[in-house]
């Protein structure tokens, strides 16, 4: 049993080539346009997360300075 014995031919060669490119062009787009969005994304919910966790800390330290202070 040959599994390549359809690719004998110079169309059905130049067909596979094309749909392999194809395909390999468009996983390629893909990859470039969508790690760098989702690189921005987890950044700004780090930010927004380390913001909130810093203004909680912040918010704890005033009450305990109140109480201290009363």
């Amino acid at each position: 049993m040959n599994y390549f014995q359809p690719l004998k031919s110079r169309l059905s060669r130049r067909f596979f080539i094309a749909i392999l490119g194809l395909t390999l062009i468009t996983f390629f787009i893909t990859y470039v346009y969508s790690v760098p969005l989702i690189k921005q994304k987890v950044f700004e919910i780090e930010r927004n997360s380390s913001r909130l966790a810093l203004n909680n800390v912040f918010e704890i330290a005033n009450r305990m300075y109140t109480s201290v202070e009363e």
